[in-house]
């Protein structure tokens, strides 16, 4: 009997290669082929096998170790006295082990796997802090601490005493830039230690605080010096404040926890500081930029400048995103190729539901905090500059240089707004149905190198290839090949992004095809403000509030005018001499500077600023002005200012100084230009030397040196808009609020602007976070009384109003909470979303007629 055991022992083995980091898991072993026996297994030692393995399996690498079923690896010495059954698995197969002169040792740097070296593990931590400075130095250029087995870190001093037994976590050492603290975090949902190659299921994970100094680089910073951090935030977080004010102070609580510094505007700047002077310090001095993408985010003017300025100073942005698709519409140019962290990720819950903005879920913003900090975490253990081009690195922006830029910058950062070398670019957008005119203007500019929109693009210009839905999003957070996938759906915008950083001056072919497309209208987004824009009109068209807002309505050269060549070729010599660039630049600074002086004259409180006709068209408006002006008069800390012209403004603003003259609860501003050259007698007091006097009532204050300057002046000034019917001018004013991401409240059921009407940007329909759906819709009501839509004025603003005062920097976190969750948990009981936009409805008769002409 024990001889037929004997012999059947002979036969077929089979061989297998133990993972190396696994060498205790024989299901993880790669299967590499079989060998044939003679004998028992009892009579072979295992050196007898090698020659024998060697020419039987050509694809075994060499050398190699055998090892115990427990995956404990054999020297040659023992290979001499130990027989094949003691080592064979029950499934009779032997493992092997890929064996080197010194072993191979893992590195896990901040969580990260970050290669691997080799070294003998008696040597001194010395050797091995050498070990991974040579071995990895593509990846790892930075001071970094070991942590030992019991996960406790190792201090400098303390290296001499030990080896590398002693920060050995089976096969792996653990590494953590210089200044964190390790711990271990039993509560952490997140990736488990089971994840991570080298470590045991039962270890927890590390959760480690966070550098003093993130060190990230860019390619553009290849090409220029970098400017100091000093007194600067790690983080910076922009956001929309009527869509997002309270994600962004539950994200920075959640980071700071983490061990971020983080720059949030409403902690940091200062009541008397200029604003954007202290937004552009902050954006410089970041090291990361995080825009909270809620639907409105880039479509506001500081948004709008100061994700355009991070990009520009070759900050990592690194988006966290409230939308079902990436990349946001305004910004697909420049966030192509951005990967994003989302806020919800849960697939399955719709866009912006009361669960995703309404409810302030503290849980939500840790996880994303979490998030956050594991991709800063593993970029901080990189330099990116060292990365090759084709790097799929989620914080490396893919671009050329930028050249030509007209933003204010740094003196140590002027040379972003010299041309480039050589012969200057001129970029040309426009719809391929004005290719002609490309060609025409091409013709003109023969003596720089010109680029046509259309030949840089693949597709229709209307195609949303770059556009992923939210099914996608799960995806792409992880999917590590993500962001090769990305690049290859976006060429054409990539090669756009190039073609307009490079380039000295952007001119602009509009037509109604070219606004009607959203390709060009993401062209438009990406170049202003960072270029020189030249404007010209194609043809005869309606000029929608998006792109007014961006360019203006004063600057166009018409191609089909007498003397078109010579103005538009004087115009492009200006530009690249740099006029236009100052001349936009002082305009800018003079119309900040009235801001300041005007918000100098008023007490710093909340202000309701009343747009409208100066005509009443609809039966009724007259008396809901009058309601509107007493029923605010109710409320506590808010105050009126007009245009000081007759109609709606005056109306609404009489009635609530009446109202105001037994209580003395607030106060009537009116603001006035210093004067205007257009006849303005009919809608105001106006002087015959085109000065304006004073309102008989309330205060006056003079400010602008046109309506039209005016207008955007008082945009920048004040928090809150009431759009009541309203011609040109009005919708003008509603357009720069919200350009200011301030809040509009539109009535409705007045018509005119307030219902759409003269372009004005559908944004101001969509009602305000926190806002009561019934109280909103009941601005559409046509049936509704005066009085009940002015009551649900007054609930509108009052909620606005505490909403503001919430976001002031005094405010105590724990209250800012309780209202919060206590009025969105209110708003969202019977909504489907903050972001409701609610349409007028069939106009009846006695509201204002499509073809009547307003004053304004």
């Amino acid at each position: 009997m024990g001889s037929e055991q004997r012999s059947s022992d002979a036969g077929i083995l089979g061989v297998s290669l133990a993972r190396e980091s696994r060498p205790q898991e024989d299901s993880l072993d790669v299967p590499l082929g079989i060998i044939t026996l003679t004998l028992p297994l009892a009579d072979i030692k295992l050196s007898d096998l090698r020659n024998l393995i060697v020419d039987e399996i050509p694809s075994v690498p060499t050398p190699f170790a055998f090892i115990t079923r427990e995956g404990w690896p054999i020297n040659s010495s023992q290979e001499l006295s130990l027989c094949v059954e003691r080592v064979v698995s029950c499934g009779r197969t032997l493992r092997i082990l890929r064996s080197y002169p010194n072993p191979k040792v893992g590195v896990i740097a901040a969580g990260k796997p970050a290669g691997f070296i080799f070294i003998d593990l008696s040597s001194p931590l010395s050797c091995l802090r050498d070990a991974i400075t040579q071995q990895l130095s593509s990846l790892l250029q930075q001071s970094f601490q070991f942590v030992d087995a019991n996960n406790w870190p190792v201090t400098a001093q303390q290296e001499s005493q030990l080896n590398v037994y002693d920060v050995l976590h089976q096969s792996v050492v653990r590494i953590f830039p210089l200044g964190c603290s390790a711990a271990i975090d039993e509560g952490d949902s997140g990736t488990s230690s089971s994840d991570l190659p080298g470590l045991p299921p039962a270890c927890k994970r590390l959760k480690a605080s966070l550098p003093k100094q993130l060190m990230f680089q860019s390619h553009k910073d290849l090409d220029r010096s970098q400017s100091t951090t000093s007194n600067g935030k790690q983080l910076l977080l922009s956001y929309v404040r009527a869509e997002a004010a309270q994600h962004a102070l539950l994200l920075k609580e959640e980071l700071n926890l983490l061990g971020y510094s983080v720059f949030l505007d409403v902690h940091e700047i200062k009541l008397g500081t200029d604003w954007q002077d202290a937004l552009n310090f902050a954006v410089r001095n970041c090291e990361v930029f995080i825009p909270l993408i809620t639907p409105r985010y880039g479509e506001t003017q500081w948004t709008n400048r100061e994700v355009k300025l991070a990009d520009v100073l070759s900050k990592f942005i690194l988006p966290v995103n409230f939308l079902n698709q990436w990349p946001p519409n305004c910004l697909a140019i420049q966030l192509a190729t951005t990967q994003f962290v989302p806020w919800n990720s849960n697939p399955a819950s719709p866009l912006l539901s009361p669960s995703d903005l309404y409810a302030m879920d503290r849980d939500q913003a840790r996880s994303v905090a979490q998030k956050l900090a594991d991709r800063l975490f593993s970029e901080s253990m990189q330099t990116i500059a060292s990365v090759s081009p084709g790097s799929t690195s989620s914080l490396t922006k893919k671009s050329s240089m930028l050249r030509s830029c007209p933003l204010i910058l740094p003196s140590d950062l002027s040379q972003l707004s010299q041309h480039r070398e050589g012969i200057p670019m001129v970029l040309i957008c426009l719809h391929p149905k004005q290719q002609h005119y490309g060609e025409k203007l091409q013709a003109l500019l023969c003596d720089y190198e010109v680029c046509l929109s259309t030949n840089l693009f693949e597709q229709d210009s209307d195609s949303d290839n770059c556009l992923f839905s939210q099914e996608s999003i799960v995806d792409i957070e992880q999917c590590d090949a993500f962001h090769g996938t990305l690049l290859a759906g976006t060429q054409s915008l990539v090669r756009f992004q190039t073609k307009a950083d490079e380039a000295g001056v952007v001119i602009f072919i509009i037509s109604e095809d070219f606004l009607k497309s959203k390709t060009c209208r993401q062209q438009v987004f990406y170049c202003e403000h960072r270029k020189c824009v030249i404007p010209v009109r194609a043809e005869d068209f309606c000029m929608p509030g998006w792109m007014s807002m961006l360019i203006g309505t004063g600057t166009f050269e018409d191609i089909r005018a007498a003397g078109f060549d010579a103005a538009f070729t004087s115009r492009i010599k200006r530009a690249f001499s740099c006029d236009e660039n100052a001349h936009s630049a002082k305009m800018e600074a003079d119309l900040s500077a009235k801001v300041h002086r005007l918000k100098t004259q008023l007490p710093k409180q909340i202000f309701v600023y009343i747009a409208g006709s100066t005509t009443f068209y609809g039966s009724r408006t007259k008396e809901l002005c009058q309601n509107i002006g007493r029923d605010l008069a109710r409320l506590n800390n808010i105050h009126i200012v007009t245009g000081g012209f007759y109609g709606v403004g005056l109306t609404v603003s009489k009635s609530f100084h009446a109202e105001n003259e037994k209580k003395e609860n607030g106060f009537v501003y009116h603001v006035l230009p210093e004067r205007d050259d257009q006849d303005r007698t009919r809608c105001s007091q106006q002087n015959p030397d085109k000065t304006f006097q004073k309102v008989p009532f309330g205060k006056t204050v003079f400010a602008g040196d046109c309506v039209r300057e005016r207008e955007n002046i008082v945009s920048r000034a004040f928090d809150i808009c009431m759009l009541i019917e309203g011609g040109p001018g009005a919708a003008h004013e509603a357009e720069q609020f919200a350009w200011n991401g301030n809040t509009v409240i539109p009535i409705m059921s007045t018509g005119g602007a307030a219902s759409g009407k003269f372009n004005v940007p559908g944004q101001i329909f969509e009602r305000p976070l926190g806002v009561k759906a019934e109280y909103w819709q009941m601005l559409s009501n046509e049936d509704a009384s005066s009085d009940l839509v002015s009551r649900s004025v007054v609930s509108i603003v009052e909620t606005v109003r505490d909403r503001l005062q919430m976001d002031s920097p005094s405010v105590e976190p724990a209250k800012m909470h309780s209202y919060f969750s206590q009025t969105f948990s209110s708003a969202s009981q019977h909504d489907t979303g903050p972001f409701t936009s609610v349409r007028r409805p069939p106009r009846k008769r006695g509201s204002l007629s499509r073809d009547a002409t307003l004053l304004f």
